[in-house]
């Protein structure tokens, strides 16, 4: 019965260092992808690209993270307008950085599995 206890243990303590590791991973992904989208910005007066920041919700057992702009054009600018072509940045930083977060998911996974 010991041998189950410890195995039991050791597959909480696992459970609990990966969701960690996972929860790092994606605040780091996050504000990478924020960076991204304010390289990516078109720029006028730099009042969009100032805006775009990085909001993090977190729980015991979950992470939100939402890469955003608060001003009130930068959907126009995103997506475009019928007098205005689009100027993507925060798709594309988006796209950009899910590649990224994907490989370091199963990175971390895959050295917490490990030890």
């Amino acid at each position: 019965m010991d041998d189950f206890t410890n195995l039991i243990n050791q597959l909480g303590s696992l459970e609990g260092r990966i969701k960690n590791s996972i929860k790092e991973a994606v605040k780091i992904n996050a504000l990478e992808a924020e960076q991204k989208a304010k390289l990516l910005c078109p720029v006028d007066t730099g009042h969009l690209r100032r805006s775009i920041s990085t909001e993090i919700n977190e729980t015991t057992d979950k992470i939100l993270v939402d890469v955003l702009t608060n001003v009130e054009y930068g959907s126009y600018v995103e997506y475009g307008t019928s007098r205005q072509p689009a100027q993507p940045f925060m798709k594309p930083a988006y796209e950009s950085q899910k590649v990224q977060f994907e490989r370091d998911i199963s990175e971390t996974v895959r050295r917490e599995l490990g030890r």
